[in-house]
């Protein structure tokens, strides 16, 4: 077990030291460091959240509504601090995907 554990550490390591991980980290940092950007992106999260699950139990959405997501989702795409950080933790996803994928692979 713990064989298993130090090599779970050292795996811990070597993500930190990727770029990947580093970008995440820093376009997260201006993220947070950025309220307006922070505010919109979850503004445009809860919505788009909350019309994918009205739109899945059967309720009618208004057009306004899409209209609303559309005007927030030009506001997010158009804001580069958003976007940097939208596009870090994608690739900071897929690398955490990746491994999961490698430590499921039976040999």
């Amino acid at each position: 077990m713990e064989n298993i554990l130090n090599q779970a550490a050292e795996l811990g390591r070597l993500i930190r030291q990727t770029s990947i991980y580093g970008d995440f980290v820093k376009f997260s940092e201006e993220l947070a460091a950025d309220p307006d950007a922070s505010k919109l992106l979850d503004e445009y999260a809860t919505l788009s959240a909350s019309l994918q699950e009205r739109q899945e139990k059967g309720d009618i959405i208004a057009q306004f509504e899409f209209e609303q997501l559309k005007s927030l989702a030009d506001m997010v795409t158009g804001n580069a601090v958003i976007m940097a950080y939208l596009t870090a933790r994608e690739e900071y996803l897929k690398l955490l995907s990746n491994i999961q994928d490698k430590l499921g692979e039976t040999a």
